[in-house]
């Protein structure tokens, strides 16, 4: 398997030369509203259900996965990413955060964020440095995938062993990823390792 920092480029929570623009596309703690507004009071107007759509956009919301599935299904999961409107272009920024605490709930996440949420929706970057934003070597879906492939090294069922021998049942962590934003593509992906008790 790839190393993930090979295939992908890293930036830091704080963008540089940025420092003064809040919030930060690699601030982890705070969750992108979904639509194209992002008025703090958008999602709370009360509207009639019955009487209009909601006011976002027509994909969105978090998808769990099962524990196997993820790492041998790449076409199926391309095509589930297809289906939640992930861009396909390689012009993005990727944030990574671990959590090496314990009775942690997410261990790891990675958000991705377009060059196009960076000049429109965080303001980070003017229209030249849209224009000759630099390509990653993967797309996102396909850096998602691989980000999974790596939270769950060592996961898969053992092959090949023989009756009556011991087995080390490895228990899979629960991964999952999240639309945060369809309009300005800015996806984010997680791996929760189950807390063990002594």
């Amino acid at each position: 398997m790839t190393d993930l920092n090979k295939l992908i480029r890293f930036s830091p929570p704080v963008f540089p030369g940025r420092e003064e623009i809040t919030p930060q596309p690699g601030d982890l703690t705070k969750f992108m509203a979904n639509g194209y507004y992002l008025e703090d009071d958008f999602f709370e107007q009360k509207q009639d259900p019955f009487q209009r759509m909601p006011d976002t956009e027509r994909e969105g919301g978090a998808i769990c996965f099962n524990s196997d599935v993820y790492r041998k299904k790449k076409k199926a999961f391309m095509t589930l990413m297809e289906a939640l409107g992930m861009w396909k272009s390689k012009k993005f920024v990727a944030f990574m955060e671990h959590n090496n605490g314990s009775h942690v709930s997410c261990a790891t996440q990675m958000r991705l964020v377009s060059n196009f949420a960076l000049q429109y929706a965080f303001k980070i970057i003017d229209e030249e440095e849209y224009k000759s934003f630099p390509e990653q070597k993967v797309t996102m879906a396909e850096a998602f995938w691989h980000f999974f492939q790596q939270e769950t090294i060592g996961c898969d069922p053992p092959k090949n062993v023989r009756q009556g021998m011991p087995m080390m049942i490895v228990i899979p962590p629960s991964i999952g990823m999240m639309v945060e934003n369809s309009y300005y593509k800015v996806y984010r992906g997680w791996s929760r390792w189950p807390e063990i008790l002594p």
